[in-house]
């Protein structure tokens, strides 16, 4: 049986949130260079693309992470079987849901879909 697992630290999740919404930016703001500086696309480009490499590598971890606790812990059967959790399962369940409510994973998700139809309307609007 694992470890307890615990939170990130509240630095590296707005960290990586950070990183996650420089990704956003860039590629979203690849059409709107192309128009007003093509020089900038090609490095703004890397940056997304190296941004994304790192953040969606941490969310792959966060998501494994979370996974492995349920397993290891059959978290799932004992729940459906309503047996009690000991101590460390209780922590474990704890961990899950501060897990979840630390993530800023929904607020980068808003951000990833305002950008969007931001950069769509300013690309319709520099066409025409």
């Amino acid at each position: 049986m694992e470890s307890q697992p615990k939170v990130m630290p509240k630095y590296l999740v707005n960290g990586f949130f950070a990183l996650g919404i420089v990704g956003a930016v860039s590629f979203r703001s690849l059409i709107v260079l192309g128009k007003v500086a093509p020089f900038l696309v090609r490095p703004i480009w890397y940056l997304g693309v190296l941004s994304y490499v790192f953040f969606f590598l941490y969310r792959y971890y966060i998501t494994e992470k979370r996974r492995r606790a349920i397993v290891s812990f059959n978290l799932i059967e004992k729940l459906e079987k309503g047996e009690k959790l000991n101590e460390i399962e209780t922590g474990v369940n704890i961990y899950l849901l501060n897990s979840v409510i630390r993530s800023k994973e929904n607020l980068n998700y808003l951000i990833i879909f305002i950008l969007s139809v931001v950069m769509i309307f300013l690309d319709i609007i520099l066409n025409f």
